[in-house]
C-alpha cells in the first residue's frame, strides 16, 4: 500500500525557475544558501570532538599518573634481564642484559610528548629594551564594541 508523503505543486509560471536573457540563452537558477550559510564557528571556539578527545586524555593522564611515573622511570633506569629467581643475568663480558636499556631522555621525551595533550602550549615572548635602563611593561584592554 503506498502511501502520499507530499504533493507536488505545478509549475505555473516557468520565469520562477529559470531565467530566459533577451538573446533567448537560459541561465541556470541561483542557489539559495541556508540562512546561516558561510558564519562558521567563532575566532577560539573549540571543535566539540577535540573537546572530548582532550578530556578523555586529560582522564587518562590523571588516572594513570601513578603507573605512568613507573613506566618513565623504567625507561630513564632501563629494565635488565632476569632469571627464575630475579636475579639479574649478566653477557659473557660482565655486562648487564638488558630488557630496556636505560634512556633518561627517551623517558623526558615521552613525558613532553604526554604533557603537550594534557596542558596548554604557552606562547613565546621577547623583551627588547635598553640593557642599562629598567623596562616598563603596559598592559592594556580594548572595550568590546
Amino acid at each position: 500500500m503506498l502511501k502520499v508523503v507530499e504533493t507536488l505543486k505545478p509549475i505555473t509560471n516557468l520565469s520562477d525557475i529559470v531565467t530566459i536573457n533577451e538573446d533567448g540563452t537560459i541561465e541556470k537558477p541561483k542557489k539559495r544558501l541556508p540562512p546561516n550559510a558561510g558564519k562558521g564557528r567563532p575566532v577560539g571556539a573549540v571543535n566539540k570532538h577535540t573537546a572530548i578527545a582532550k578530556e578523555a586524555i586529560a582522564k587518562f593522564v590523571d588516572k594513570n599518573s601513578p603507573r605512568m611515573q613507573h613506566w618513565l622511570e623504567e625507561v630513564a633506569a632501563g629494565i635488565p634481564k632476569t632469571d627464575k629467581e630475579g636475579c639479574i643475568r649478566y653477557d659473557k663480558n660482565g655486562d648487564i642484559v638488558w630488557i630496556v636499556p636505560p634512556n633518561p631522555e627517551k623517558a623526558f621525551l615521552m613525558l613532553q610528548a604526554v604533557m603537550e595533550y594534557h596542558l596548554p602550549k604557552l606562547a613565546r615572548v621577547e623583551s627588547v629594551g635598553d640593557e642599562t635602563a629598567p623596562q616598563r611593561m603596559v598592559i592594556s584592554w580594548k572595550r568590546p564594541e
